[in-house]
């Protein structure tokens, strides 16, 4: 080794160039790892601000509300420990976590005011069958029955008042617009940095969206 060392030492230019070398090779090495750690400490940050956020809610070109808010970026041992819920779900569905890219949550509330005129019921019977029926003394079930029947193509709702008791079918169509996109946001250690965002509308006017919620699953 010694007889090496002074070898190298005869030549210096070789010297030089392995000098360079190992200097270029352990800059890489640390370039590589703070770019790392640089990454890590801004997806925490922008994760902070996520779990803070609440939803906001903007218009489209057609006038029709949009719910949005930040994606929140987790590794799957944090996704078990954090989102127990979820994992449950996803283990419902006979999935497993480790083959996990992303889940979406979103509820929604329907509410609409609705006047529909009520109408005597006429039960579907013949005429013989509704003689035989008084002829043997049987009550007519559906004397002073009111039906009602309202729809806008979204929402469907039909029913019958009897007494003081309302019997009713409802029936709500959803349509759901849901958008993952990238938008550019400054961060703590950079200018501009890139963050999920998580869109989602529906096309129902009598819906709106309550709360909303992306997660994107990293290694």
């Amino acid at each position: 080794m010694k007889t090496i060392i002074l070898n190298l030492l005869k030549k210096p230019l070789l010297w030089a160039i392995m000098l360079a070398i190992a200097l270029a090779a352990s800059i890489g090495i640390s370039s590589h790892k703070i770019k790392k750690q640089r990454a890590e400490i801004e997806r925490l940050e922008i994760n902070q601000q996520t779990l803070i956020e609440q939803v906001q809610y903007y218009k489209d070109e057609n006038g029709t509300q949009v719910a949005t808010i930040q994606a929140l970026t987790l590794q799957k041992s944090e996704f078990e420990s954090l989102m127990p819920q979820y994992a449950r779900e996803i283990k419902d569905l006979r999935l497993k976590v480790k083959d996990l890219e992303s889940i979406a949550h979103a509820s929604t509330s329907t509410t609409a005011e609705i006047t529909a005129p009520l109408i005597d019921y006429v039960p579907r019977q013949t005429m013989d069958e509704r003689i035989q029926a008084v002829t043997d003394s049987l009550t007519v079930l559906y004397a002073g029955v009111k039906t009602f029947q309202w729809s806008d193509g979204w929402l469907s709702i039909s029913g019958e008042v009897m007494n003081d008791s309302i019997n009713c079918k409802v029936t709500n169509i959803e349509t759901l617009t849901l958008v993952v996109h990238r938008e550019r946001k400054r961060c703590l250690f950079r200018r501009k940095g890139k963050i999920l965002r998580y869109d989602i509308k529906s096309a129902n006017p009598h819906t709106s969206v309550k709360d909303i919620q992306y997660i994107e699953i990293v290694e």
